[in-house]
């Protein structure tokens, strides 16, 4: 049996100096991408959130509808992704934190829509920044290692410039949202690639400086591009 979810909201997260307050919560297209200048700093990266609805799951599980040893995946669909790499790896966390807001703002908004999610704010409107404290560098933030062991917290799935869709076993995220919501809540899914990640499992961060990891180096891996739920396509 099958059964599919849709995305209930998602949206891009920039972070460069002119578009880290940007929403894109009604963009047609995700992007997860890194813009290198030609010296090799990097310019601007961005990564993407989503958010799934557990509700139907969770009672279909009860039910006995869904058998508890279901496999889950996400699956994002190729919007002409540009000048991709081969052999380059995606990775999906859970959101950690309080929820985030989708808001009504598209990238090429101008004057720019901030009344929403960005690389700076959770909620724009209500100055929530991804963390505490923060110095609104974040980017997001999201669990990187297991509390109790019992499910992972994150996935990876490798692309190739010829495979260019997105499948990402995400059963163990989805478990924990749905069997350890007290440690784990449905705050959906960070997707980006490889960045540094502190020892902290709370939250993770790009701070640029190692050079090994795809999101922070300087080599170009392309633009990936994804449909959304707002897209008049698929």
């Amino acid at each position: 049996m099958h059964y599919f979810e849709f995305g209930k909201r998602d949206a891009t997260i920039y972070s460069g100096g002119t578009t880290s307050s940007i929403n894109t919560g009604l963009d047609e297209v995700l992007e997860i991408n890194k813009t290198v200048n030609d010296n090799g700093t990097i310019a601007n990266v961005s990564r993407v959130l989503i958010d799934f609805d557990y509700s139907t799951i969770s009672q279909s599980i009860v039910d006995g509808i869904i058998p508890s040893t279901a496999n889950f995946y996400l699956n994002l669909y190729d919007a002409t992704s540009e000048e991709v790499e081969a052999e380059q790896n995606v990775f999906a966390y859970m959101v950690s934190g309080s929820a985030w807001k989708q808001g009504t703002g598209k990238l090429d908004h101008d004057p720019v829509t901030s009344d929403g999610v960005s690389y700076q704010y959770r909620d724009e409107e209500n100055s929530t920044p991804w963390v505490t404290g923060s110095v609104l560098t974040d980017g997001g933030s999201w669990f990187t290692s297991s509390i109790d062991g019992q499910y992972e917290v994150s996935s990876s799935y490798q692309l190739t410039f010829d495979k260019k869709d997105l499948r990402i076993d995400v059963s163990d995220l989805v478990k924990n949202h749905i069997y350890s919501s007290s440690a784990y809540p449905n705050r959906g899914f960070i997707l980006k690639r490889e960045s540094i990640a502190p020892t902290d499992y709370t939250f993770a961060f790009n701070s640029g400086s190692d050079t090994t990891k795809d999101e922070s180096s300087s080599d170009r891996f392309g633009n990936l591009k994804y449909f959304t739920r707002e897209t008049h396509t698929i």
